[in-house]
C-alpha cells in the first residue's frame, strides 16, 4: 500500500528520469514544465479517480485512502499485455510509447527504488 503523495512523486521520478531525457531540448522543456504545472492538477484527477466508491469496491484503496499499487499495476500491466503498448502522440515533441515493462518500471519508482536496485 501506498500513499497519493508517494504515487504522485514516483510518477514524476519516472517521467523525469525515464522519459523526459529521451525527448528533444524543445519537449525536455515543455513536458517538464507541464509536469511540475499538473503536480496540483494531477491531485485532483487522483483524488476524483482512485478514491470514488467505484475504486474502493475494486479494492484499489482502503478506507485511510491507502492505494494498492499492487492491483493496481499488476491490472494495467495485464491490460498492456492484452491490448499493446499505448502511443499518445504529443505535438513537436512526438509520439511516446508505454509497454508492460513500462509498468515494472514505474511501479519500482512509486515504491521507492528502481527495478535494477538503484535508489532514485
Amino acid at each position: 500500500m501506498i500513499t497519493k503523495e508517494q504515487m504522485l512523486d514516483g510518477i514524476l521520478d519516472y517521467a523525469d528520469s525515464e522519459v523526459i531525457p529521451h525527448l528533444p531540448t524543445i519537449g525536455k522543456w515543455g513536458i517538464g514544465a507541464t509536469l511540475i504545472l499538473a503536480r496540483n492538477h494531477m491531485e485532483k484527477i487522483v483524488d476524483d479517480a482512485l478514491f470514488s466508491p467505484m475504486a474502493r469496491d475494486l479494492g484499489i484503496v482502503d478506507a485511510e485512502r491507502n492505494i494498492n499499487i499492487d492491483i493496481l499495476a499488476d491490472a494495467l500491466k495485464k491490460s498492456a499485455e492484452k491490448y499493446g503498448k499505448l502511443q499518445y502522440s504529443i505535438p513537436v515533441v512526438g509520439t511516446l510509447s508505454f509497454t508492460a515493462n513500462d509498468i515494472d518500471l514505474l511501479k519500482s519508482y512509486i515504491v521507492g527504488g528502481r527495478q535494477d536496485g538503484q535508489s532514485v
